[in-house]
């Protein structure tokens, strides 16, 4: 085969990969799953994916008390049933994204307790 016949099919190989490269990321649920130290919110290894959910992920969690240590963005939040969340002192930011706290959580804003 020539190399005539060869550069279209590079070309479009590399406006392919150009193209895809350029899509933005998927945001991901991220859930708590408590396997690092167990309340900290920044630390990863509390989340599925061993990731912090950032400012397009949506946060879920259910039956643990977590701890904002530092300020924090998500597109939405979920708080099931038994989950805590203190976010006394730091800003958590909240997106576009539906966000639900369930009956029987706590949200504390500020050391006031809200919810039950």
């Amino acid at each position: 085969m020539s190399l005539r016949y060869r550069f279209p099919s590079a070309f479009a190989l590399a406006f392919a990969v150009a193209l895809v490269a350029a899509l933005p990321a998927r945001a991901a649920d991220r859930t708590w799953d408590g396997g690092g130290d167990g309340a900290t919110w920044s630390d990863a290894l509390n989340w599925s994916g061993d990731a912090v959910p950032g400012g397009g992920d949506r946060a879920l969690v259910a039956g643990a008390s977590v701890r904002l240590t530092g300020p924090a963005a998500v597109q939405a939040l979920v708080l099931s049933a038994g989950a805590a969340l203190d976010a006394t002192g730091f800003v958590l930011t909240l997106g576009t994204g539906p966000s639900t706290i369930a009956a029987g959580t706590v949200l504390t804003i500020g050391g006031v307790a809200a919810g039950t």
